[in-house]
């Protein structure tokens, strides 16, 4: 049952102890999953609880579990903000180390565009669980564990994953065939 607060003040009040309540615990929680910037994440998560004040369930131990599922989302949200910042940085130093030499560096170009693309088709789920492994360098365990699910399903999941991404490359390399093919 959720608590409808009458008034700004109880619903500060009633966030407050919440708050007072949860913070070093879910700072802990977030602490072991994010090497930096876990007051970010949960400072991110309190915001978003205050502001969704609202739903907060009445229970004091309903409320901590409710910021941890908040906190939860706000990781999830860290975690792709730091692929996509770390699948930037290697495109950038590739792309920077390949440019002195003209036949690779169009070669890397077109291979990159080709990945790209294949990348936009995948399903976001199967980026998820690519990037876990080939960006992020998790185990199974801990990938796992960032998605929710058991190491075993993400062992399962993983090359269906990767087989999607094949099939999108080599879709895009017989595309890039058949261009070169026809005369212009």
């Amino acid at each position: 049952m959720r608590h409808r607060p009458s008034s700004s003040a109880g619903s500060a009040a009633r966030f407050t102890a919440a708050y007072d309540a949860a913070y070093a615990d879910v700072l802990r929680y977030v602490q072991r999953r994010v090497l930096t910037g876990a007051e970010d994440v949960v400072a991110e998560a309190m915001t978003v609880a205050w502001r969704r004040v609202a739903d907060l369930p009445e229970s004091l131990d309903d409320a901590r579990a409710w910021m941890f599922g908040i906190a939860h989302h706000c990781l999830l949200n860290h975690h792709r903000t730091h692929r996509r910042q770390e699948a930037l940085g290697v495109r950038i130093a590739t792309v920077a180390s390949g440019a002195g030499d003209e036949p690779d560096g169009a070669d890397l170009a077109v291979s990159r565009l080709d990945l790209a693309r294949a990348w936009a088709l995948l399903d976001p789920d199967d980026q998820e669980v690519i990037a876990l492994t080939a960006l992020d360098g998790l185990t199974s365990e801990h990938a796992g564990r960032v998605l929710d699910i058991s190491a075993t399903a993400y062992r399962h999941r993983l090359p269906r994953a990767r087989a999607a991404l094949r099939r999108y490359l080599d879709g895009a390399a017989a595309t890039a065939l058949i261009r070169q093919e026809i005369p212009s």
